[in-house]
């Protein structure tokens, strides 16, 4: 009789995933505290007690409020990976999965309040290029990167263009459309709609044809 001897999970991964889930915890609970009563209004005590996480915690994944407000405004990050992932292995051409990624994070933006949609924004713009090691920007940027790398090698995006550049293009746009769209009035347009128009204007351009 063989005996069967249980690989132990190394601990490293088990505080990895500890870690994790107290940052979606805190991202969770903060995201429901900022949407029902405005920025603000709500203390990160607040956010730690709903979250059932200690301040110190907090402060260690997250040093500011804002940049709790930049993480939920990210939030939903892994799903439009795998829509990206999706996109990629089911062949949709390149123009027509950038712009269905764009609108699925319309839909996911869409559905809180414009003046909270406005401030994450500005303090996401803001957040640009500083650490991101536990990624809830990561995933976006993963998103885009791996339908342009797809792009690149069927021949949709030029080559000599770095992946990189277009990414932040892409993604820029995508921000820019949120930003407008959080400004205006009322329940129109439509996010999916501005965010569409910008995403447009960067894949194809503006010069009028030959």
């Amino acid at each position: 009789m063989t005996s069967r001897t249980d690989t132990p999970r190394p601990r490293s991964q088990d505080l990895q995933a500890r870690s994790r889930r107290t940052r979606d915890r805190l991202v969770t609970a903060a995201l429901e505290q900022f949407a029902a009563r405005g920025f603000d209004d709500v203390t990160v005590d607040e956010i730690c007690a709903a979250a059932g996480v200690a301040k110190g915690t907090c402060y260690f994944h997250f040093p500011t409020k804002e940049d709790l407000l930049v993480a939920a405004f990210h939030r939903g990050g892994p799903d439009v990976r795998a829509h990206a992932d999706e996109l990629v292995a089911s062949g949709v051409p390149f123009a027509e999965a950038v712009l269905a990624l764009g609108d699925r994070i319309a839909r996911n933006t869409g559905r809180l309040p414009k003046p909270l949609v406005q401030r994450a924004t500005i303090a996401a713009l803001a957040a640009i290029g500083t650490g991101d090691p536990e990624g809830e920007r990561r995933h976006r940027r993963e998103a885009m990167l791996a339908l342009v790398t797809a792009a690149q090698s069927t021949g949709e995006v030029r080559d000599r263009l770095r992946p990189a550049e277009v990414v932040m293009t892409l993604n820029w746009a995508i921000l820019q459309g949120i930003l407008v769209w959080s400004a205006s009035e009322g329940p129109r347009p439509a996010l999916h709609s501005v965010v569409r128009r910008r995403l447009l204007l960067a894949l194809h351009g503006v010069a009028a044809p030959d």
